[in-house]
């Protein structure tokens, strides 16, 4: 195929001078200088807005070709500039979706194989991922970027980008100080897992690939230091034409952890109290069914105790998970609250809210009882589910700071992500609040509003759900403690005769 010099996008490798927020070039390949250093191959053409310009390639074929770079450096910069042409946000896919290209999800922006979106295969790659988890992804090493024990590789474990606007996508990377961080536009958005012991690599290939019909490539500059994150909002800043004050209080809002608002809420008399167990007698436990690793549960003075085993997430381990079920099912608009205290860093746990069969029936009455305690029933079986992940400190997560993410089941639709600005204390009692009036569903961590979302029965993700059972579940590496279980009910749409 014939290759055909680029002349618009900016390949730069960059040294950051010592003077503050001041970037010398060291090398700039563009249209005067240098244009042979890279090259398309296939069908490709230029686009500007706002003031910036880059190259769209045109077929899911067409590749460019960069034969320079600084990836296989211990320390360094990578700052891209790109603009989608849709929306890419997380959505449902399907096998026949694949029929002619096998990787639908994969939005490619650097890898080191010709055919990015198979980027399990790259020794690096730069990509973003289509699903709710992992979102933006970069890894220096073969294999998915995810679950990945001590692999060099960082995700942001939400990602949406809106079409037609400018993003500066960046990571930053000192692997012998075990760092990898991403950024969109200046704001911190994932780290590579920071209980890792090494950052294992693989060797990058000479020739880096780029690009994707869907995504315009403007700018890429390399980097010989690891930039802090003033330094890349001050480069995004400079070369931002779009510049939306709103946009960047709303990433800031997700992944800062700064701004957020308080949940005042209390139970009135037109809630029922269902359930109120303090988890500190040996009887509360039998107001639950315990699945999975059963070996976890253990009542004590303080309260329920889950204590999972220390390994890594990882073949072998997943049925060492637990999830108690709470005896009975709830109706209704609901409200949960109980406190946790986190004994050691490490582990996970998550809330799921009425959870019922896939046409509102009791699964747990109706069906076999489950005993796997794996994630599978979560998010991949005949159980609906709201899914509330608000304690998650898994080497696949973000782990530098509290974050949280609450999905809709089986469908995996994403309901709301964001961050606390540091992880949550141990040996402190935190309190979570989930609270569901109709189709408006917040959860609040010690007051603190952290998902604030809206559910639609009309949007092909199934109905909004109002029957189920409650469960709490514990990932591997987890050992908290629980107390003060607390469920209402308030049902003001129907009465019940008999």
């Amino acid at each position: 195929m014939k290759l055909i010099a680029c002349i618009l996008l900016f390949f730069s490798l960059s040294i950051c001078n010592q003077a503050q927020n001041v970037v010398k070039f060291k090398y700039q390949f563009n249209q005067q200088n240098n244009s042979q250093h890279f090259t398309t191959e296939g069908k490709s053409r230029f686009i500007e807005k706002n003031g910036r310009m880059g190259i769209n390639l045109s077929s899911i074929l067409a590749r460019i070709k960069l034969p320079e770079h600084t990836i296989n450096n211990p320390q360094g910069t990578l700052i891209v500039w790109i603009m989608p042409l849709e929306d890419i946000a997380p959505a449902w896919s399907a096998s026949h979706m694949k029929n002619d290209y096998p990787y639908i999800n994969i939005y490619s922006l650097l890898c080191d194989k010709q055919d990015g979106g198979n980027f399990a295969d790259a020794n690096f790659s730069f990509h973003i991922n289509k699903i709710w988890h992992p979102g933006l992804t970069v890894k220096f090493k073969q294999g998915t970027g995810h679950d990945m024990y001590n692999h060099a590789a960082a995700a942001a474990n939400h990602s949406d980008f809106e079409k037609l606007r400018w993003y500066q996508l960046s990571v930053s990377w000192d692997l012998p100080e075990k760092n990898i961080s991403l950024y969109i536009n200046g704001v911190k958005v994932g780290n590579s897992d920071v209980t890792a012991e090494i950052l294992q690599r693989d060797v990058c290939g000479d020739t880096l690939y780029v690009g994707n019909p869907a995504l315009v490539i403007s700018e890429i500059s390399f980097y010989n230091k690891p930039l802090i994150k003033s330094e890349i909002h001050t480069l995004y800043r400079k070369g931002a034409t779009d510049f939306d004050r709103k946009y960047e209080a709303k990433l800031k809002r997700i992944y800062s952890g700064t701004v957020y608002n308080k949940l005042l809420f209390k139970p009135d008399t037109k809630w029922s109290n269902k359930l109120d167990l303090s988890l500190q007698k040996k009887s509360d436990l039998d107001s639950f069914y315990v699945q999975g690793y059963y070996q976890a549960v253990s009542i004590t003075s303080e309260g329920l105790k889950m204590q999972t085993p220390q390994v890594p997430i990882g073949a072998g381990q997943y049925e060492k998970q637990v999830y108690i079920w709470t005896l009975k099912p709830f109706e209704g608009d609901l409200y949960v609250e109980y406190e946790f205290k986190i004994l050691k860093r490490g582990g996970l746990s998550l809330l799921m809210t009425q959870a019922s069969g896939m046409q509102r029936e009791d699964f747990m009455a109706d069906y076999p009882l489950r005993t796997a305690g794996n994630m599978n029933m979560v998010a991949w079986s005949s159980v609906r589910n709201y899914h509330w992940e608000y304690y998650r400190e898994m080497n696949d997560v973000r782990n530098d700071v509290a974050c949280g993410a609450m999905l809709k089941n089986p469908y995996q639709y994403p309901l709301g992500f964001s961050c606390f600005e540091k992880p949550l204390e141990l040996n402190t009692w935190h309190k979570l609040q989930f609270l569901q009036r109709g189709n408006h569903i917040i959860g609040a961590i010690n007051g603190r509003i952290v998902i604030d979302t809206y559910d639609n029965g009309f949007t092909n993700n199934g109905a909004v759900y109002s029957f189920g059972r409650i469960a709490i579940r514990c990932m591997v590496r987890s050992e908290m403690l629980f107390r003060n279980f607390k469920v209402y009910n308030r049902n003001e749409n129907f009465q019940i005769i008999r």
